[in-house]
Formats: structure tokens, C-alpha cells, sequence
């Protein structure tokens, strides 16, 4: 069993967070220390940690609108814009489903509205992983600390897309936190079969066996127009001795800084007057939360429901139209 508080495997996660490129596990390994530890590390962290680089969505023209749905119906895990999904209490008995999407700004006129539903349009985010080894103790538990939150980087928009369309795919599936390019590539081709290739100049050698260095050429052009950000960490042991929230708050720099002291990780999304906060901490956190006149509405993720619950993805095979490099409406 992986124990939170084995300061070699919270080291070599802090590492991975403040990684900048999109490399695969080889060269992350050679980064980040010996490749024969990395690997050993990995293999024992598998179960308990997934990571994925933070893409600069905003460079592809797209904004992150988060949707949460009380009553949510069986439909809403198939809505086309959807990356991630999240079952959620915000009052007692009271099941609101989350949906992190991405969206077209020249499609933010689709944002579903109505009765029970709370949309947040948002640029792109930005973690705050704590050095694990200070902001937990021995047993797992957070320790407050005196420290402050990271600015959040903004990227323009970008030609990647109109130059490299396979961008889109590549960066998407990355969400899905895949082992290897292999997968990757697997992932893709399944999802598109021969439509992959109109991703591609017509001059383009066609190997489908060997897809991973599509993928790799894809990682060179996310590195080169600066579009990874950091590698987001999703630690699962840190479950055992926190609570996981989602804050909309006011657009607070001394919150956000008090409430990356309280808590081992912290996801913030700006939006013109507010943040949404993605939280994990104690008893300290739910105190703060609950006497902060900053804090507008709160979101407890139910985990539970959250890991039986239907998978989502991005539609890109029918929202964008790789041969004109359009954005499309669902039908």
C-alpha cells in the first residue's frame, strides 16, 4: 500500500506537477530523476494518483464553462462539450451533477440555462499542488502553512490549431490521463478510424501501427506554442483525511490565498468577478468556508457516486471539421 505521507512518492509528484512539456513517461522519467525509480514509483503510484498536462485551452479558442445540473437526467452525461463529470450535494439530499466543458467562444450562446442549473464561464485554470511533504503530517492529515497562490498564467489565442489540427485530439484525450503515447494514439484511431488521416496534409506517411509519432510531433507543437502549463495531480489517498469542495467565490486574491494555506490542493478558474475553487482539505477548510462572507455557494463531491457514474468526453470528432479547421454545432 502507498502511504500519503512517503516523502519520496510526494516528492516525485511535486515534480510532476511543475513539469511544463508534454513528454511521455520515458522522458518525464529521465526529467525528474533515475528512470529505473520513476518507473517503480509510478507502477506503485498507479492506482492512487493520475496526472495529465494543463492544457492553455484558451490558445485553441476555446472557454471552460462549468455547469452545475440539479436532477440531472441520464442525457447529460452525453452532452458533447463535456471533459469531466462530478456528482455533487449542496444541500441535504440534494444531487447536483457538475460538468466541466469546453466550449467555442463563438458557441457561448449554447450554454444551457433553466431551472437548476448554474453555469460559470471561465478562463483556463491553474493548480496549486503544495510541497506534500510539508502540507501533510505524518499521517496523512493537512498541515495550515503561511503561503500564497500562484498567479494564474493567460495565453492568447493561437494559429496551433490551423497549423497542426491534430492538436485537438491529442490534448483532449490527454484529460483521460492515458499510460503512454500508444495509448494515446489507440485512443484517437478508435474514436476517428480512417477519418484520422484528414487530420493530416495529404503528403502526410500513413502509419497506423506506429501512431505514436503523431503523437510525439503533437507534444513538440504544444511545447513550442507554449501550451502546457504544469501536469495536473490527482493524488486519491489525500480522500482519506479530506473533503473535496467546489467554492464559487468572489474574485479574492486574499481568499484564494487563505484557502491555499488550509488545503494540500487547490484548482482555481477566473472568471470576470469570481473564482470557482476546487478544494481538498479538514476541518479547518469547512470552518473557513462556512464563516467567509467571500464565499457565494459551496459544492460537496460525492466520490462515492462520482466513480460509478457514466464517463463523458469531448466530441471533437463532430464539433470540429479538420479540413476547414471550423468549429461545428451538434446536431
Amino acid at each position: 500500500m502507498v502511504m500519503t505521507h512517503d516523502v519520496r512518492a510526494l516528492r516525485l509528484l511535486n515534480r510532476v506537477h511543475h513539469t511544463r512539456e508534454a513528454i511521455g513517461l520515458e522522458h518525464l522519467s529521465r526529467r525528474i530523476g533515475s528512470r529505473r525509480a520513476v518507473y517503480r514509483w509510478m507502477q506503485r503510484l498507479r492506482k492512487h494518483v493520475t496526472y495529465y498536462p494543463r492544457i492553455a485551452f484558451a490558445g485553441f479558442g476555446l472557454a471552460h464553462v462549468h455547469l452545475f445540473i440539479r436532477n440531472a437526467e441520464q442525457s447529460w452525461f452525453l452532452y458533447p462539450y463535456a471533459v469531466e463529470r462530478a456528482w455533487t450535494i449542496d444541500s441535504p439530499g440534494q444531487y447536483t451533477l457538475y460538468l466541466h466543458c469546453l466550449m467555442p467562444t463563438e458557441h457561448l450562446h449554447l450554454v444551457p440555462q433553466g431551472a437548476g442549473i448554474t453555469s460559470i464561464t471561465t478562463s483556463d485554470g491553474w493548480q496549486d499542488l503544495a510541497p506534500l511533504e510539508h502540507a501533510l503530517d505524518h499521517a496523512g492529515r493537512p498541515v495550515v502553512r503561511d503561503t500564497i497562490a500562484s498567479p494564474i498564467p493567460r495565453v492568447p489565442i493561437t494559429s496551433a490549431l490551423r497549423e497542426e489540427p491534430f492538436l485537438l485530439p491529442v490534448a483532449v484525450e490527454l484529460l483521460q490521463a492515458p499510460a503512454n503515447m500508444t495509448e494515446l494514439w489507440h485512443a484517437i484511431h478508435e474514436r476517428l478510424g480512417p477519418r484520422v488521416w484528414s487530420y493530416f496534409t495529404r503528403y502526410t506517411r500513413r502509419w497506423p501501427h506506429n501512431g505514436k509519432a503523431y503523437v510525439r510531433r503533437a507534444f513538440d507543437y504544444l511545447n513550442r506554442y507554449g501550451l502546457v502549463l504544469q501536469h495536473v495531480v490527482r493524488y486519491a489517498p489525500l480522500h482519506e483525511h479530506t473533503i473535496e469542495l467546489f467554492l464559487l467565490t468572489d474574485n479574492s486574491q486574499e481568499l484564494r490565498d487563505h484557502f491555499a494555506g488550509l488545503c494540500p490542493t487547490i484548482e482555481a478558474y477566473p472568471s470576470a468577478e469570481a473564482f470557482l475553487l476546487r478544494v481538498q482539505g479538514d476541518e479547518a477548510l469547512i470552518k473557513r468556508v462556512i464563516t467567509s462572507p467571500g464565499v457565494r455557494h459551496w459544492w460537496f463531491v460525492e466520490h462515492e457516486r462520482t466513480a460509478s457514474a457514466s464517463r463523458v468526453r469531448f466530441a471533437y470528432e463532430t464539433l470540429f471539421d479538420p479540413t476547414t479547421r471550423m468549429w461545428q454545432v451538434p446536431s
